[in-house]
This record gives structure tokens, sequence and C-alpha cells, in this order.
């Protein structure tokens, strides 16, 4: 891995900014269906930027929706120890319960 510089990234879902060299935050754009292919190419970006052990910041400022699968990925990432999720709206807190419910298997 390179040395660390911020930067934004565009990925087929949104965006991530790389905040520091275990920070990222996620932008999800608006009206995605979050799939599977979507939670790798997101596991193998954070795999390939990151130092271990890292943090997410997901800025939900966008309504999109997560597959079971995908919930799954983003839940078992290794080398993920915490996420944190900005969110704007009574719906998106169910969707980051589901998220969290689900890392815990």
């Amino acid at each position: 891995m390179a040395a660390f510089s911020k930067s934004k990234h565009r990925l087929s879902f949104g965006y991530i900014y790389l905040i520091s060299n275990q920070i990222a935050e996620v932008v999800v754009d608006n009206g995605i269906d979050l799939t599977l292919n979507m939670a790798e190419e997101y596991d193998q970006f954070l795999s390939d930027n990151l130092y271990s052990p890292f943090a997410v910041l997901i800025n939900r400022i966008n309504f999109y929706t997560i597959s079971f699968e995908a919930q799954l990925v983003i839940g078992s990432i290794t080398g993920l120890t915490a996420i944190a999720v900005v969110k704007y709206d009574a719906k998106t807190e169910n969707v980051v319960n589901n998220l969290l419910e689900n890392r815990k298997l």
C-alpha cells in the first residue's frame, strides 16, 4: 500500500472517501439496490486501501436498499472494527439495525 493521501473514489454504487489510512466514509448513490457484487467490490476496495484494523463512516444522506446477502458481506469484512452511521430519517434506523444484527451472525 502506498503512502496515504486523502482522496475520493468512485465505485459502481457510490463514493468512498479515504479520510485516513484507517478510516473511510461511504456515500451510496440515491436509489441504489446494493447487491452482493457491489458489497464484494466494497470489501475489496477497503481491503486494498486501508490498514487493518479500520473503521467506516456510512453517510446515509441518500435513500438506498441493501440486499440480505450484501448485509452479510458488509457485516463480516475482515479488519473492520467499527461502523458509524449518520442517519437523517427514521426509515434509515431500521436498515442500520438490520445491518448491526447481521454483523453478529
